[in-house]
């Protein structure tokens, strides 16, 4: 993970001194979470400046509580310009038929733990409350048109290599530099792109008006297909925001108009699968390959004052809408072991405040990475198609439908018993004030979206 660089004279400082490559969702929580701490932070992002980008994401339960921990201001942000989700129930259904597989309730596991319920927001809405948090904090925290290139590790502290040729000194790298972090790759000397997988999957997703007759009851739905599942998800405002996942070669071009594919594709699927996709402008859907890694088990996410987080150290599917509440809790708990360093904290004591930070997130990142792929797996395989014939004729297919609606429904509540734990440093585990988002106005956002 190292490359030539010249010798730097280290300036002595009141604290320590932390960069951050990549001002996305994890880097600007990290940043927030460790300048409450006393430390000098720098992010640097690779944009020229924040401009809105991306669709709604879950906010889940065991990442909200650690925002609200950090700061109140970030839970505020979230309950004023988000819509509650844990507070109804999911479910998978039959694409074709229209016949629910098996409903879950997301909203129990959370409470058991005394966990804020998951919520859903606008990304740029949710980077921007971030953003004013790490400002609020140090006014020039954030530089933009900074990329980080590479980094050269020191006794005292590490050189941060930027792409326009200059070098800024820090005594500790966080790489939040994302699925293609230029960190990682020189940490494990290969090629940004080079051990990321192709997952067999391609992805369609768009957000439009839309509400559902079962909105009240049911905030997220999963249809399931031959080699294809289509996810739709409320996201407030009398809005839809969904997924169309095919198995397709990578690189694979659309010909013509993304909906009209689709359309084809999905034909004689549930009329609300066909409704949603009516609803979308062409111009609003986006379409891409999902790539994601193994867990780093020889590799691991350190080289000495150089350490990893989100995406860069564990990119997964987004089966589980776990990625991005991963990131928070790489940041919740990096800086908690950073937190614990005095302000003239050697390299050997540096160096096991990142070893703690990855011996408390390796092995469950690991885990829920192995679970967003499973999960994949699954639902790409359903094949209804293939019970039909004989095979219906001799029940088998109901057979096994029951069989797996038993164990999907089953296994659950068990994973959502995992994935929602309560990182939270306190001896007395708090529940959040988060309201609920009010359920009284969906009638009228309902009866609105039908008649325009």
């Amino acid at each position: 993970g190292q490359s030539s660089c010249p010798r730097r004279r280290q300036t002595v400082v009141a604290s320590l001194k932390v960069a951050v490559a990549g001002g996305g969702l994890g880097g600007l929580a990290v940043a927030g979470a460790l300048l409450q701490k006393g430390f000098d932070v720098r992010v640097y992002e690779q944009a020229s400046s924040y401009k809105p980008f991306g669709g709604p994401i879950q906010v889940q339960s065991n990442a909200l509580a650690l925002l609200q921990d950090i700061n109140e201001s970030l839970t505020r942000a979230i309950s004023a310009d988000g819509t509650a989700t844990g507070n109804r129930k999911s479910g998978i259904k039959d694409g074709l038929s229209d016949a629910w597989y098996c409903q879950f309730d997301t909203g129990a596991p959370a409470k058991k733990r005394n966990l804020p319920l998951t919520h859903v927001i606008d990304r740029p809405k949710l980077q921007e409350a971030l953003a004013k948090f790490v400002i609020s904090q140090s006014p020039r925290a954030i530089r933009t048109s900074s990329r980080v290139v590479g980094y050269c590790n020191h006794a005292d502290h590490v050189d941060v290599l930027l792409e326009n040729g200059t070098t800024e000194s820090a005594d500790v790298l966080v790489g939040a530099d994302g699925i293609w972090s230029s960190v990682r790759a020189q940490m494990h000397g290969e090629d940004a792109r080079s051990s990321a997988s192709y997952s067999g999957y391609h992805c369609f997703t768009a957000t439009c008006k839309y509400v559902s007759e079962d909105v009240d009851e049911i905030s997220y739905k999963i249809y399931l297909g031959k080699k294809q599942y289509f996810v739709a998800s409320d996201v407030g405002q009398g809005r839809v925001q969904w997924y169309a996942f095919l198995g397709r070669p990578a690189g694979s071009e659309t010909q013509g108009e993304k909906l009209g594919f689709l359309s084809s594709k999905f034909d004689g699927w549930s009329p609300e699968v066909q409704e949603i996709l009516n609803a979308t402008e062409e111009g609003e859907v986006e379409a891409r390959d999902l790539y994601d890694r193994a867990p780093f088990v020889r590799k691991g996410w350190i080289d000495e004052r150089v350490v990893l987080l989100g995406d860069a150290a564990h990119p997964m599917m987004p089966n589980l809408g776990q990625g991005g509440c991963m990131a928070f809790e790489d940041a919740y708990t990096l800086a908690s072991s950073l937190g614990e360093l005095g302000s003239n904290a050697s390299r050997d004591q540096v160096h096991q405040a990142l070893e703690r930070y990855q011996r408390k997130r390796f092995g469950r990142t690991a885990i829920v990475q192995g679970l967003a792929q499973m999960s994949s797996n699954l639902l790409f395989h359903y094949e209804r198609l293939a019970t039909g014939g004989v095979q219906a004729f001799l029940g088998w297919g109901v057979f096994w439908s029951t069989i797996g609606s038993v164990i999907v429904g089953g296994s659950m509540p068990l994973v959502l018993d995992f994935l929602y734990v309560n990182l939270v440093d306190a001896t007395e585990q708090r529940t959040s004030d988060i309201p609920e988002s009010p359920t009284k106005a969906w009638a009228t956002v309902k009866a609105s979206s039908r008649q325009n």
